[in-house]
């Protein structure tokens, strides 16, 4: 009678595999630097091809041709950065290449758990550097307008009509699209469109909140 062996995967060694997903969360957020998006807390739309690059790099018969192919397929087909520079498609290719080499090296027990680890990881980078982008262009914005009031507060309250202000940090994001410019009144409104036009002579990146939750 034969006997029975029990095979347990045992725990990942993160350790060990630390240092190779901390550089593949770098190199793969490089590569989103090269994909505009609509600033937006939706996972799908924050992460771009590159979460379809890691599903797809969890099944072993995808070559690396297709995964790049569908990868770029996605990328041009993005509404807002449909053109693909040659320096986007090495960065892409760069970190596709090593993902699949790290791929190699981990067992078919460990690859689903450890591809989910890099595509959060990655979300988490992207995102904290989105709002960190938001936050600075809102105190952009909070100083725009203290110098365009001389530092006193009522004199906003009272050609934006917003009395609830109690101080300028009360001063929400400039969204172009969304309810904040959509409910003022005209002069806020004018306000908001001389700030961004200040923004985009300066040369400063031009982003915008979607007003989106879900994911």
């Amino acid at each position: 009678m034969r006997s029975i062996i029990m095979v347990t995967s045992g725990e990942i060694n993160l350790k060990e595999r630390k240092e190779k997903i901390n550089n593949l969360v770098k190199k793969l957020s490089e590569y989103l630097d090269f994909y505009s998006v609509s600033n937006t807390s939706s996972k799908y739309s924050v992460m771009g091809p590159v979460s379809k690059i890691i599903e797809m790099s969890k099944n072993r018969k995808n070559t690396p041709e297709f995964i790049k192919a569908r990868a770029l397929r996605m990328h041009e087909m993005n509404r807002i950065s449909g053109y693909v520079s040659n320096e986007a498609i090495q960065v892409m290719e760069k970190a596709i290449d090593e993902l699949l080499n790290f791929r190699q090296e981990l067992l078919p027990t460990e690859l689903p758990r450890v591809m989910e680890m890099i595509d959060y990881e990655v979300y988490f980078c992207r995102r904290k550097k989105n709002i960190q982008e938001l936050e600075q262009i809102r105190e952009d914005f909070i100083n725009y307008l203290k110098k365009t009031y001389n530092n006193k507060l009522n004199d906003l309250k009272s050609k934006w009509g917003k009395q609830h202000i109690t101080d300028w940090n009360d001063i929400r994001f400039p969204t172009k699209t969304g309810k904040y410019f959509k409910e003022g009144n005209e002069k806020q409104k004018e306000d908001i469109r001389n700030f961004w036009q200040q923004h985009k002579d300066l040369g400063k990146k031009i982003i915008d909140i979607e007003e989106v939750n879900n994911d």
